[in-house]
């Protein structure tokens, strides 16, 4: 995931943390989504997996090299 992330590959991450499924940009998140969100301290379904995967490595150093 960390990779695509740094690649800026949207869709490999949204299918990574979708569990395969399609994660559209403006729906409602999934419980995880939600989770994660909440763990940011941002408002869920303003977020699409990829944006916060990017957020949260950003915020716990994960994507630094």
């Amino acid at each position: 995931m960390k990779s695509a992330i740094e690649q800026g590959d949207h869709a490999r991450v949204a299918f990574i943390l979708g569990g395969g499924g399609t994660v559209s940009r403006g729906v409602s998140a999934p419980d995880g989504n939600r989770q994660l969100a909440r763990a940011l301290d941002l408002e869920p379904g303003q977020y699409d997996a990829a944006t916060l995967a990017a957020l949260h490595l950003e915020a716990t150093g994960g994507g630094s090299h």
